[in-house]
């Protein structure tokens, strides 16, 4: 259903109505199945709702989890012995991706940490 403004030939107005098959969305004359011809003066365009934040919270999570990748990729990488301080910067990160897929699964989206 395409939201439009109509005019009824009483000039009432009318609004939500459902275009039949076909319509170019064209201002013009429409009969519809009752027999009442009405005008279609304008058409609107739908609203989209902004995403929730839930909804930004989910897509934040899985892009950062896109990038994780690449750094774990990184880590996995480093030849040698590891220090500390590398290891404690991994358990972290570890640590705020493990808490990101679980608020995955929980649906748990109010944060993003």
């Amino acid at each position: 259903m395409r939201g439009v403004i109509v005019r009824t030939s009483d000039a009432r107005v009318l609004s939500a109505v459902e275009l039949p098959a076909g319509w170019t969305g064209a201002p013009g004359e429409w009969q519809p199945p009752n027999g009442t011809t009405v005008t279609i003066s304008d058409t609107i365009q739908p609203t989209v709702d902004p995403p929730s934040v839930a909804e930004l919270n989910r897509r934040t999570i899985e892009e950062r989890a896109t990038q994780t990748l690449a750094a774990n990729a990184t880590f996995l990488a480093i030849a040698g012995a590891l220090t500390n301080a590398q290891r404690d910067a991994q358990t972290r990160a570890l640590t705020r991706q493990v808490n990101g897929l679980i608020r995955l699964a929980l649906d748990r989206l109010e944060g993003t940490d």
